[in-house]
């Protein structure tokens, strides 16, 4: 894995509290110490992205964020993830999807994403840093 690629809705932005999600921050800093690189890959429109990323102080950790506007076919067609990728100049087989749809995960593992679902048992980036064995 050399990209870690986040759905904005759900993963990193918990609508239930407006803030980013619980332990998002301290887990891109345990990725960023292995020389991973991040994306956001979403739905949303990226204007509604990058001022969130701006004013929570976490737009230093994701510099490519495709929203819904920079590309043609949104969620859960596979095409966000696939600009994040070539934005780094990588292959799916180089990046893992955290996202929280389960038809979006899918969909990425169908074109060779490697893929978490955030959601049911893998609720919390503790848990995913411990199934990524982190």
């Amino acid at each position: 894995m050399q990209v870690a690629i986040f759905d904005y809705y759900g993963v990193i932005f918990n609508p239930l509290t407006n803030r980013p999600t619980d332990g998002l921050r301290e887990f891109v800093e345990l990725l960023r110490t292995q020389a991973i690189h991040f994306g956001v890959a979403s739905s949303s429109f990226s204007g509604n992205i990058q001022p969130f990323l701006k004013e929570q102080k976490l737009d230093q950790y994701f510099p490519v964020v495709i929203g819904s506007d920079h590309v043609t076919n949104t969620k859960p067609d596979p095409e966000c993830y696939r600009a994040v990728a070539k934005a780094y100049d990588t292959k799916p087989a180089d990046c893992v999807v955290i996202d929280d749809s389960l038809a979006a995960i899918a969909e990425a593992k169908r074109v060779g994403f490697e893929t978490v679902f955030f959601g049911n048992d893998l609720d919390s980036f503790e848990k995913i840093a411990t199934l990524l064995k982190l």
